[in-house]
């Protein structure tokens, strides 16, 4: 049995709602404008690298013992990394940003203060330090990634991405805004 489809005109169509149809997405927050943020010179890595430190399995996950392997200590220190090719100095740069907010200098707070500052941010070395001390707020599996490279580019083998690790320091001091550095990793990405 065949049906024909007929050219019906329309002219007073009956109108119906037959769905709707609602997801509801995460919510955003917006940052604050006040917040410092360092952006960090590009760090050249290997896909194959970056993984090894971040996502040894689909779900992002620094390698706690990333620290040991001379060959990735460069791509998670603290002292190797750079703003428009100056060193950067993670200490020197928290405590500008506080005596900013504050509107003092760092002579104003107290010396027990600046010891356990200075005692708490040089412990950290390498990001493999955050893990214990640290919290992860949110990031992506690595087919997150790829999926997202995916929408992003023409068809490709490789790519060429920036993948940005932001590393939030808050303090609860009221006033003093966080220190956000930027680890962006230059990575050339197989899809």
């Amino acid at each position: 049995m065949s049906t024909l489809i007929e050219n019906i005109p329309l002219v007073n169509p009956i109108r119906i709602d037959f769905a709707v149809y609602t997801k509801q997405l995460s919510e955003i927050n917006l940052r604050n404008p006040l917040d410092h943020i360092v952006e960090l010179d590009y760090i050249n890595i290997s896909e194959s690298y970056f993984k090894s430190i971040f996502y040894k399995t689909n779900n992002f996950d620094i390698n706690p013992i990333a620290y040991l392997d001379e060959n990735l200590l460069p791509y998670i220190s603290f002292s190797n990394i750079s703003v428009l090719g100056k060193h950067f100095c993670l200490y020197d740069e928290i405590i500008k940003n506080i005596e900013n907010d504050l509107g003092i200098s760092s002579s104003m707070i107290s010396p027990c203060s600046i010891i356990s500052l200075s005692k708490e941010i040089n412990s950290i070395k390498t990001l493999c330090d955050l893990i214990n001390t640290g919290n992860e707020l949110c990031s992506l599996s690595w087919s997150d990634i790829i999926n997202n490279i995916k929408c992003n580019s023409e068809n490709s083998n490789f790519v060429n991405v920036i993948l940005t690790l932001s590393v939030v320091f808050s303090n609860p001091t009221k006033g003093v805004n966080a220190t956000i550095v930027k680890f962006n990793y230059n990575v050339n990405i197989s899809i």
